[in-house]
């Protein structure tokens, strides 16, 4: 599951942010 992990850590990042 390489791909959902880029999408939720984006959307974290933007959370984040």
């Amino acid at each position: 599951r390489a791909e959902g992990d880029v999408e939720w850590q984006k959307k974290v990042i933007r959370c984040m942010d």
